[in-house]
């Protein structure tokens, strides 16, 4: 078992144990991804204060999936690059600061600079803390990591609801009051700074001794090509599934409405699918661990390929039914993928993490525009027909990877 030395009071030795380490990630991750839901509610009414139409808004929220997403591998090099700094805490502080300034932005410009350092928080928090919460324990990285991931989906579903609330009783400017979460997460995320000297996880694959045994035993170059197959395998995977996920909850409420539902409905039905999601996330990485990984993430996807046709020709509860289980079922297998592919890679585990999430989310983000024009074309019914191809791209990939042993180049035979 993975063991931090932190200088923690008597009365909180729990969470100085890999437990209470996990629960103090999970919190951050809770906080921060709520962060990156809040903007939803209130951009509607940012546009209609500032007088800016949907291209507009449109053109801010892919500035914020760049900011967050798109660039998170460079933010994983640096927690690669710079271990010692603590890159949670940053996330937060950033996060929670820009986002309390939303309110106060006055036109487009100034709404520009608030959502880009904001999310580029949300994205400074998110390699580093799941590269730790990996690093934890030495068994179970399945169910350790859907509990870490599960926390920031709750966060996100959670997040738009909070914001919505906060700003429909006391206006725009109480968006103020969103940073004061961030005070119950801080002092955990500032006792997660190691300092010199003190234990690295055993996880850490990169040590300068297990490089120079497999170089001498003439397996490095062979580790490291199975490493990048592997990367490159899951990465693709990663995307095609990432597709899936962003187009339904972003479109849907647009065919959904067309057939006559209140907003009020189409809001409630994606958020209860979030938490199915979540849920399903934690159940899926406990059986990881005693069925095997592929075995999880083939049964969490192949169902998706009824449920998507079934759920377009339903209408009513058995649509938002057959959605929130196909929902929960297609982003169950996340977590499953992110433990699977680090414990695969010897080394720049930040970096590695940053590609598997916020960077597949970020690609697939980039991709809806001409999702949306799709749908103009050929109707929005068929364009979802058209995700089955990403989803049986996302099925494919896990068959054709196969997993490198993380220390085989160190142990040779």
């Amino acid at each position: 078992m993975a063991v931090f030395s932190l200088p923690l009071k008597p009365q909180a030795a729990f969470l100085q144990t890999p437990r209470g380490l996990l629960l103090r990630l999970s919190a951050g991750h809770f906080l921060v991804d709520g962060y990156a839901g809040f903007i939803y509610p209130i951009l509607p009414l940012l546009a209609e204060r500032d007088g800016f139409g949907l291209p507009t808004a449109g053109l801010l929220l892919m500035l914020s999936s760049i900011s967050s997403s798109v660039l998170q591998p460079l933010y994983g090099l640096f927690s690669d690059r710079w271990p010692r700094l603590n890159w949670m805490l940053i996330g937060v502080v950033m996060a929670a600061g820009w986002i309390s300034l939303l309110g106060f932005a006055q036109g487009v410009y100034a709404l520009a600079v608030v959502m880009f350092f904001a999310y580029m928080g949300v994205g400074l928090f998110h390699p580093s803390a799941t590269r730790t919460a990996h690093a934890l324990f030495e068994r179970r990285h399945n169910l350790v990591m859907s509990l870490f991931l599960s926390a920031g989906t709750v966060g996100f579903a959670l997040g738009p609801l909070t914001a919505s609330w906060l700003v429909k009783n006391s206006g725009l400017s109480a968006t103020l009051w969103l940073g004061l979460p961030a005070l119950l997460v801080l002092p955990g995320l500032m006792q997660l700074k190691l300092q010199p000297g003190q234990a690295q996880p055993v996880q850490d694959f990169s040590s300068d001794s297990e490089e120079s045994l497999a170089k001498a035993a003439g397996l490095h170059g062979v580790q490291k090509g199975a490493e990048t197959r592997w990367l490159a395998l899951m990465l693709a995977h990663s995307i095609s599934r990432a597709i899936v996920l962003v187009a339904m909850p972003a479109f849907l409420p647009f065919l959904w409405r067309q057939q006559g539902y209140d907003i009020t409905t189409v809001g409630l039905v994606i958020g209860l699918s979030a938490g199915v999601s979540g849920v399903f996330g934690m159940l899926s990485g406990w059986l990881a661990d005693r069925w095997g990984e592929r075995r999880v993430i083939l049964c969490s996807l192949v169902p998706a390929l009824g449920l998507l046709p079934l759920m377009l020709c339903t209408t009513g509860a058995v649509t938002f039914t057959v959605f929130g289980l196909m929902y929960g079922l297609v982003a169950s297998s996340v977590g499953v993928t992110m433990a699977s592919t680090l414990s695969g890679i010897r080394s720049k585990a930040g970096w590695v993490a940053s590609l598997i999430g916020g960077f597949s989310f970020g690609v697939a983000g980039l991709l809806m525009p001409a999702f949306g024009s799709l749908a103009d074309r050929i109707g929005i019914q068929n364009a979802f027909l058209g995700l089955l191809l990403p989803l049986g791209l996302s099925i494919l990939l896990p068959l054709l990877a196969k997993k490198p042993t993380a220390n085989a180049a160190a142990c040779p035979v």
